[in-house]
Parts: structure tokens; C-alpha cells; sequence
């Protein structure tokens, strides 16, 4: 679950993030962001994006970069001074994060930009991972035997 803060427009949002490791060093990000009507937008996002941790995304504090792509649906949409925009709109995705890992619970932060809008977004959530504990539990249950 994270927050949202689109930067040049003042809006806040809420979203929701699914992210599977495929190795130390690489991840796959899905998430999705909803801006709601108060805001001058109101948008719902879905962003695929790779994740790059430089240093391995197992230590304390890592810090990471990510790429992707995003599409957008604007609900309010009216004709802007930008001839890019569109109701729907497939976009570019790239930032910076950092995450800090305290067993199994996973604060982060990141900062992306759409390089096509030239607009940036601020993200703050908190990413739950189940533990090496629970998963080496869970390895070692085994049925009740009937017969």
C-alpha cells in the first residue's frame, strides 16, 4: 500500500503494489494508483516496472533504480495546453527508490517521472514480504495422516 503526491499538480492518491523478486539484484513491480475527483485530476495509473538494486535488495537499506511503462485513464478529462494528453494514455515510467527492510516489513519511498509529460510523482508505502521463517515453517507442516 502506498501514498501518492503528484508534484507539479498538488494531488494526492492512494495505491496498491504487488512486487516479486527475480533474483537479489532484479524485481518485477506491478502497482496502481488511484487520484481521487477533490484533486484537479482525477486518474487511475497501473505501472509495470524492472527494478534494479545496485546493492542487494536482501540488506537493511537498499537503495534501487526502475523503468517501465504506465498506462493512465483521466476521468475528468477536458482538452489541455498539452496535445499529448489524452483521455487514455500509454506513458514511460522511470525513477529512484529506497526501502528499508525490517523483517518482512518494508518501508519505501520513490520518485518517478514521466518523461513525455515531463510530470514526477512522489510514492511512499510500506511493501509486506513474508519472512525466511514462515516460509521454512510452512515447508515443514505436514498433514495429519487419516488412515
Amino acid at each position: 500500500m502506498h501514498s501518492v503526491y503528484n508534484n507539479p499538480l498538488n494531488g494526492f492518491g492512494a495505491g496498491l503494489r504487488i512486487q516479486g523478486n527475480l533474483s537479489t539484484n532484479w524485481a518485477l513491480c506491478f502497482q496502481t494508483q488511484y487520484m481521487p475527483g477533490f484533486n484537479a485530476v482525477n486518474e487511475m495509473n497501473a505501472n509495470l516496472n524492472l527494478l534494479y538494486y545496485p546493492v542487494s535488495s536482501q540488506k537493511t537499506v537498499s537503495p534501487y533504480l526502475f523503468g517501465g511503462l504506465m498506462g493512465n485513464y483521466w476521468f475528468n478529462y477536458t482538452p489541455s495546453s498539452n496535445p499529448k494528453a489524452n483521455q487514455k494514455n500509454f506513458l514511460a515510467d522511470a525513477g529512484a527508490g529506497l526501502q528499508f527492510t525490517l523483517k518482512g516489513i518494508i518501508p519505501f519511498a520513490e520518485f518517478h517521472y514521466n518523461p513525455i509529460w515531463n510530470e514526477s510523482n512522489t510514492m511512499v508505502g510500506l511493501r509486506i514480504q513474508p519472512t525466511k521463517s514462515l516460509r521454512k515453517y510452512k515447508k515443514t507442516m505436514e498433514c495429519p495422516k487419516i488412515l
